[in-house]
């Protein structure tokens, strides 16, 4: 069985070589190496080039060179579009793989066949929250099992380290959406849409190496918001075309997307006058029935509390939004106690008056 890597590489000289050196010592041998030059402006395509003359590895290696920077996304796509493996995986060239990754995953996409096939990592550089792989080592069947786990968040949303059947990939179309930030998120929602089987090993098979974070500014937080934003639209439509609108997961996955996006637009100093645009475009959005959110998240408080402003007229449901944080933040019971007591007057009144929000 043949597994293609497809490496991006942009402005990562500090990080190649030992990259590479990491891909060079896999165990496991029936391996194409995609290399897809993103343009980088640094010395990382010259640190390649004397790396493959001075240490060429056991397996093939190409090398495709775009000749303008078109991201992340677009290098991706150009490593699918050119392998020939029967299975592919991404490797970012600032990261590594352990010397048995390849062979390990695809050890569990031999006995499984499975679509997909989830290692776990560890991370270096940061001592920051990264989501964990939740679950054990086992075979997941049937699509809805898959997207429910994904959705519940027991699969990190990263592309790598991942090892996905590169006919699936090319049969549904998955493919990267070009000049976002964190692609990732909507091509992993697209992939647990169409996935029949997955399989998961809980051994460590990528090392992911945090970058020292990057000073706040106004012009990173309008390419973070105007993603964010698009992405969240994109999969609420998404998910409501594939006739999931009634989906208790999917759509309760959607709505803790919008509170991270509040939680970003806040992280960086803006209010609701900053951004009138944000609470009218998320309220809009495909959902389920304002009612079927609370009555089937009742008993979650933190829940509850995230999506009561769809009980309220769309003036009063801003400011509600936007004060979540604050309420999330109330802990004395006689707070919580009130705080219940006025979810449970909203909610008779939306029974008994459905036209309320």
């Amino acid at each position: 069985m043949k597994i293609s890597i497809i490496l991006p590489v942009f402005n990562v000289a500090d990080y190649i070589e030992s990259c590479l050196r990491s891909i060079f010592a896999q165990s496991y041998k029936d391996i194409e190496l995609l290399i897809v030059d993103d343009a980088t402006k640094d010395d990382s395509m010259q640190i390649v080039s004397s790396l493959l003359k001075l240490s060429p590895p056991e397996f093939p290696v190409t090398v495709i060179h775009h000749e303008q920077n078109k991201g992340l996304s677009a290098a991706r796509n150009t490593g699918i579009a050119h392998c020939s493996g029967d299975y592919l995986l991404f490797v970012d060239s600032d990261d590594e793989i352990t010397p048995n990754c390849i062979e390990n995953l695809a050890k569990q996409a031999a006995l499984t066949h499975a679509d997909i096939v989830v290692g776990d990592y560890k991370v270096t550089g940061s001592e920051d929250y990264f989501p964990p792989l939740k679950l054990k080592t086992s075979l997941i069947r049937g699509n809805k099992r898959i997207r429910d786990n994904y959705m519940q968040e027991k699969i990190y949303v990263m592309a790598w380290n991942k090892l996905v059947r590169t006919s699936f990939l090319k049969r549904h179309g998955l493919y990267f959406k070009e000049g976002l930030l964190h692609e990732d998120l909507p091509w992993n929602f697209q992939c647990v849409f169409h996935a029949k089987s997955m399989a998961i090993l809980k051994e460590v098979t990528y090392i992911y190496k945090v970058r020292p974070n990057s000073i706040k500014t106004n012009a990173k937080f309008h390419k973070e918001y105007q993603s964010a934003c698009q992405i969240i639209t994109w999969m609420a439509k998404y998910a409501a075309s594939q006739g999931l609108q009634n989906d208790r997961c999917v759509f309760t996955y959607i709505e803790a997307e919008k509170l991270r996006l509040l939680y970003t637009c806040m992280g960086f100093g803006k209010t609701k006058e900053d951004l009138p645009e944000l609470y009218p475009l998320l309220r809009s959005l495909p959902r389920m029935k304002d009612i079927g959110i609370l009555t089937k998240e009742l008993f979650h408080h933190r829940k509850q509390v995230r999506d009561l402003h769809y009980l309220l007229p769309p003036h009063e449901g801003e400011e509600y939004f936007w004060n979540i944080p604050n309420i999330m933040n109330k802990k004395t019971f006689r707070e919580k106690a009130r705080l219940y007591a006025w979810v449970a007057k909203r909610w008779w009144q939306k029974i008994r008056h459905p036209e309320i929000g």
